[in-house]
């Protein structure tokens, strides 16, 4: 479940800045819609979660503005990449746990039907990941990195390649804790001795955040992989940087007026 937040940023990352007056408004749409989607809900449920998304949104903004702020202080001439990954991984963790308590809510609301429904879009999912390790394909890693810094060079993608055995690490470590989180829900949802108080409190655990950030040899790998990357940037691949940044510091000031009141 911590794919949710994730979805939202970079969603946002994808639409045009002219858009920015649209989209800002329907953000609590944008991710109601998304948990709609997931768990089968039905209208009127997906309508009370877009009511609490907006709650959050609003009770959350001071964890926001600690994430514009990390945003902001990125610098790919002085920032250190490992620096930056604890910082928003604690705020990214504030964020998202008031979300999957949400969820948590939700999933032990869910009817037969729903349950189903919801079972199978998982098993979809994890089968997308199943199929994508299988494939070798770099050209996806270049388009990250090349949304923020521009075209990459040769040595630039070689950098990437070479670091191609960990990011599929990391997807299968990804892969092995979605297995097993998504057992023990079902387990705690088929447990009839179990309340919905405590059935909730028990999938909350599961949806821990935390659990996602292990720093693994994989996840160091492919953090100093970046950190090479970045020393390799060319003048013109900072400039782009730092028009990316600015397009993303927009977003949140769209937000922030948005929901200033």
């Amino acid at each position: 479940m911590r794919s949710l937040f994730a979805y939202l940023f970079i969603s946002l990352l994808t639409y045009s800045c002219s858009f920015k007056s649209v989209i800002v408004p329907n953000l609590d749409y944008i991710l109601a819609d998304r948990i709609g989607d997931e768990l089968d809900l039905y209208y009127s449920q997906e309508k009370q979660v877009k009511k609490e998304i907006k709650q959050l949104f609003i009770s959350h903004k001071d964890k926001i503005k600690q994430l514009r702020l990390i945003v902001e202080k990125v610098s790919v001439e002085k920032t250190r990449l490992s620096e930056v990954y604890k910082s928003f991984e604690k705020v990214y963790i504030e964020l998202g746990t008031p979300i999957n308590k949400l969820l948590a809510r939700y999933v032990v609301k869910l009817d037969r039907d729903q349950r189903k429904n919801f079972y199978e879009n998982l098993r979809k999912k994890n089968e997308k990941i199943r199929e994508r390790l299988k494939k070798n394909n770099p050209q996806r890693y270049f388009e990250r990195f090349e949304f923020f810094f521009g075209d990459l060079n040769k040595d630039q993608k070689q950098i990437l390649i070479s670091n191609e055995a960990s990011y599929k690490t990391l997807s299968k470590e990804r892969l092995l804790k979605r297995g097993k989180i998504q057992s023990n829900m079902k387990k705690v949802l088929r447990d009839k001795t179990k309340n919905n108080k405590l059935k909730i409190k028990e999938i909350e655990k599961l949806f821990n955040l935390s659990l996602h950030f292990k720093m693994t040899e994989a996840r160091k790998k492919t953090l100093s992989s970046i950190e090479k990357l970045l020393q390799s940037l060319t003048q013109k691949q900072k400039d782009h940087f730092r028009l990316k940044k600015d397009e993303i510091l927009s977003w949140f000031d769209e937000f922030f007026e948005y929901y200033k009141n």
